[in-house]
């Protein structure tokens, strides 16, 4: 489990570890993590136990887990932004 206000999460999430983020109930979810299919959240003990619980016997699969980071070696949206700002 993580805070979630810790990139470490990204970085189990990407290696197909299972991940609980912990969240203030108090404030925005800010996790990096947020809407990535698999990832659980909670904000209270009893959402932590539940969690860590339904991860021990859930399996574990992450097939968006390669698109967390969309790489494309041509830079489409960098060179765009880029001859945006020399124009």
């Amino acid at each position: 489990y993580a805070s979630a206000f810790t990139s470490a999460a990204v970085d189990a999430y990407c290696a197909g570890v299972p991940v609980v983020s912990v969240l203030d109930p108090n404030t925005l979810n800010l996790s990096p993590l947020r809407g990535c299919a698999g990832v659980l959240f909670a904000s209270t003990p009893e959402d932590l136990a539940a969690a860590l619980t339904s991860m021990a016997v859930a399996p574990h699969t992450r097939d968006d887990r390669h698109k967390f980071f969309t790489i494309d070696p041509e830079l489409p949206r960098w060179r765009k932004l880029i001859m945006k700002s020399l124009a």
